[in-house]
């Protein structure tokens, strides 16, 4: 495999080991950002699309609000699998990014998809933070059937843990919390320049250095209710992290994290990413599921629609396939990330584990 570059600065890993998040610029091209922002665009503007959550007409902006200026479209993007959004996947710059983090180069891409979040209409519309842990979605309320007054009777497992102690230091389901990962990352691609005051990414900095003692002060018993407000962590000092197209903020996953209210002119379009370490053993049933995935190129099950059209053409590269799942990674030394000259280096970032 061709030596990754090294993208993030020694400065760069500092922040990220201090605040648990990183804006590492010029990831993508910003003529490649734009042809995915496009291309999210034009999916989620498609005819046969009409009635989906994520229909957005973009000839009629209007159309995308209620009388109170409120904004319906839902904005996950359900497109998992453009040519477009591969490129910007396997981008040498991307894999390079995570190589340095996780401290290898044998990773596997998630199927993580897009967003459109339109100018905010609504002057009421605040900031609002979130885990995508599922340990700690018993500490977060939800809209809808995620609501905690329902998680019981839609036979959520986070349910008991709403009636336990969340002790200090909890790790596990019988402590108040389920087991929280040791070195989790996300990232989001911005595809469109994105202003402090655009939706921006938001998050608490430094947070996963407290999750400890955060939880440690919670209220020993929940009793349906919250045991915090999103107030409270809005008091901790979340910092917006703005951008231009090609950007990608990158954080542990342990921070409590949102996009911000867009007040610009311009909606904001994203890609989420994410490059995960790959199995230690990839058996012939993984790499089968992984190509079938593939193969039927399905935009969503749950929303049942209908196969994307196309195979992207940058699975015909050994190290695309690789990053895709569709074969395993040969036994060779690529456990670490390439500095700038090329030779392979494991980076001096300390991980949760060690902390």
């Amino acid at each position: 495999m061709d030596a990754l570059p090294s993208v993030l600065s020694p400065a760069d890993l500092r922040h990220f080991d201090e605040h648990g998040f990183v804006l590492a610029r010029g990831v993508v091209p910003p003529e490649q950002a734009a042809r995915t922002a496009r291309d999210v665009v034009e999916f989620a503007g498609r005819d046969e699309h009409r009635g989906r959550d994520f229909y957005l007409d973009p000839r009629a902006p209007d159309s995308w609000y209620d009388e109170q200026g409120r904004c319906g479209f839902k904005r996950a993007v359900e497109v998992y699998h453009s040519q477009s959004m591969w490129d910007n996947r396997l981008c040498p710059r991307m894999h390079g990014l995570f190589a340095q983090l996780h401290g290898t180069a044998r990773l596997h891409a998630d199927k993580g998809r897009c967003s459109i979040t339109p100018p905010s209409r609504d002057p009421t519309e605040r900031q609002g933070l979130h885990w995508d842990i599922a340990a700690l979605f018993a500490y977060m309320e939800y809209e809808g059937y995620l609501e905690k007054k329902n998680l019981a009777a839609n036979g959520s497992s986070f349910a008991p843990v709403e009636a336990r102690a969340a002790l200090h230091g909890a790790r596990s389901a019988a402590e108040g919390v389920g087991p929280l990962p040791q070195f989790a990352l996300a990232a989001v691609l911005y595809l469109t320049d994105v202003p402090v005051d655009g939706g921006s990414f938001t998050c608490v900095p430094g947070f996963h250095r407290r999750i400890d003692s955060w939880l440690g002060s919670l209220p020993p018993h929940v009793d349906g209710g919250k045991p915090w407000s999103e107030e409270d962590l809005l008091a901790m000092g979340p910092v917006a992290v703005p951008g231009r197209a090609g950007d990608v903020v990158i954080w542990n996953s342990l921070l409590p994290h949102g996009a911000g209210v867009n007040r610009s002119a311009q909606p904001r379009v994203v890609q989420y990413v994410g490059l995960d370490p790959a199995p230690a053993a990839v058996d012939a049933e993984l790499l089968e599921s992984n190509r079938r995935w593939h193969a039927e190129r399905t935009g969503s099950p749950r929303l049942g629609m209908p196969p994307e059209p196309g195979v992207p053409t940058v699975f015909r590269s050994a190290t695309a396939r690789c990053l895709a799942g569709l074969e395993a990674w040969p036994d060779t030394d690529t456990d670490a990330a390439a500095d700038g000259d090329g030779e392979m280096v494991r980076p001096p970032v300390t991980t949760l584990a060690s902390l």
